[in-house]
């Protein structure tokens, strides 16, 4: 998803890379999934800001 708003964009790669690492660490690990869930929520809620910014 993040690729795809920020395509093409240096930012738009780092989140891409950093959501998707958060997906597979989250898929693996039972004990930081808590954790790793708030992560992703917070990747997820500023998307729509740094879209205002671009």
């Amino acid at each position: 998803m993040i690729g795809e708003v920020f395509a093409g964009g240096a930012l738009g790669i780092a989140l891409g890379v950093l959501q998707e690492a958060v997906k597979r660490a989250r898929d693996r690990s039972v004990t930081t999934r808590f954790i790793l869930d708030r992560l992703k929520a917070t990747i997820d809620s500023i998307t729509p800001l740094l879209l205002q910014i671009d």
